[in-house]
């Protein structure tokens, strides 16, 4: 149960995170940033159906590393 509710806190922080980055990204067209955060999203997405608490950390990790892949094309302007 414990483990339920800190995986809940951390997929809440990250979908945060990727709302923020979503919201100062604005490219007109799709980037690998774009490409990127889409797809951190989607692994949110199956965090969130997720029933088994191994398989949410899975997603929410995923989901992690897409932002950070995200957050780095960002920077190279891709």
């Amino acid at each position: 149960m414990e483990r339920d509710t800190e995986a809940g806190r951390v997929g809440s922080k990250l979908k945060d995170r990727i709302a923020t980055f979503a919201h100062y990204s604005g490219a007109m067209r799709e980037t690998d940033a774009d490409r990127f955060l889409s797809l951190a999203e989607e692994c949110l997405k199956e965090a969130e159906k997720a029933i088994n608490p191994l398989d949410k950390d899975a997603w929410l990790k995923l989901a992690e590393e897409w932002l950070q892949l995200a957050r780095a094309a960002k920077e190279r302007g891709r």
